[in-house]
Order: C-alpha cells, then structure tokens, then sequence
C-alpha cells in the first residue's frame, strides 16, 4: 500500500491520459482507483477495464457525435465519465485523447484496497469478491455518484495513482453490449478473483509489452 505522503506524487497527470484509448487503458491496470470521502479514504485496484474508441466505435457513447451528453469526451482528458445502466447501477469512466481522437475507458472491477470496511458498508455484503467485482458494485463501494461525473481526476479527493503492474493481461471481448461486441477491447489481470467474468472469447494473453504489441496489429490504434 502507498505511504500517505507519496499519494500526491503518484496521482496520474493530464499527461497519462494524453494518449491512444488502448494505450491508457492498458496503463491503468493495476493503477488504484482512490476516493477519499468524508467516512474515509477508500481505494481499489483496477484489474478489470473496457476500451471505448469513440466516434468510431458503435458501442461508444461518442459514436452518435457531439450531444449535450457526450460533450464530455470533447472538454479534456483525465476527465470522469459516470452515467446509468439500466436505470439503476453507475459506470465509472475515464475519458482519454490522442490528437482529434476521443474515447473513454470504462473501469469494470477493483480488488479492494483500502477502505474495506466501508466497502462493506455501502455495498451491504462481506464477501471479498463480491465488493467491487462489476461497474455498479465498484461505484457503490466507492461512494461515487453523478455529482462525480466530470470530475477532474488529476486534483481534489477522486483520483487515479500508480500502484502496480500486472504480470499477466488477458485480452477477450468485451461484454454486456449488444454492438460491437466482438473486439477485443477488454482487459483483465489474469488469475485475479475479483473480475466480473472470465468466460468470455479470449484473444490473447501476456505481460503488458506483449499485449500492447498485438493490439497494434490489430485496426483498433485510437
């Protein structure tokens, strides 16, 4: 876990997320997701993302252009995306910018941290696995609300920090769409308990140097 006095030093800068979306989304694996509230600081580690390419995606939400909603992925990076499922779970998501190039990386699992005793709290369970293991229950665990929703996460109490780097990615689908769903556009740290779902269609799997090789071969580079 990281000493208080280096949190500071190791939030992610604007520059982290001035990249290609594949790109941060593969980074901030293993990056803590860190919310410090009013009950106390509570962090997860990311293991668990989903890549959103924008404009040129169907799946994205930018895929229909600039609205009063999606104006959002235009207004700058490092930049928190949260919105309804279903009309009842919130999505947590980072939006990231490569030149004219906009899309958003949603976080879908956590393996707890810090603050697990108000985790459980919130979401009203005790399982481990079960605390932050899906977009709605992440979000829930982590007190984040629609009041978070362009936040900027480079400042203030909502954040991203350099954490760890996993050992092994696994690259699969990406799930719970209905467009699009067949790119490999999904990322997990292999072997951890606490991701949403494991079978699905993988593509490949290895360190982050090898994984980042093959996407590049793949059309999706934004």
């Amino acid at each position: 876990m990281l000493k208080q006095e280096n949190i500071k030093s190791n939030i992610l800068g604007q520059s982290f997320y001035q990249h290609a979306t594949v790109d941060v989304g593969l980074q901030i694996l293993g990056c803590l997701l860190r919310h410090r509230t009013d009950e106390g600081v509570i962090a997860g580690k990311i293991v668990e993302v989903e890549v959103y390419l924008g404009p040129k995606d169907p799946a994205s939400h930018a895929y229909i252009g600039l609205t009063k909603r999606t104006r959002i992925f235009w207004q700058g990076t490092g930049i928190a995306y949260i919105y309804f499922i279903y009309g009842m779970h919130l999505c947590f998501n980072v939006i990231a910018h490569t030149g004219k190039e906009v899309g958003g990386i949603l976080v879908r699992a956590l393996e707890p941290v810090e603050g697990i005793d108000l985790m459980e709290k919130k979401r009203h369970v005790k399982a481990l696995t079960a605390l932050t293991s899906g977009p709605g229950k992440l979000t829930q665990a982590l007190a984040i609300t629609l009041e978070d929703n362009g936040r900027d996460l480079t400042k203030g109490d909502l954040n991203l920090v350099s954490f760890s780097v996993p050992s092994a990615i696994s690259v699969t689908t990406r799930i719970g769409i209905s467009k699009a769903r067949e790119m490999p556009l999904r990322f997990l740290e292999i072997g951890n308990p606490h991701v949403s779902r494991t079978k699905v269609k993988q593509f490949f799997t290895g360190n982050r140097s090898e994984v980042k090789r093959y996407l590049k071969k793949q059309i999706f580079t934004a």
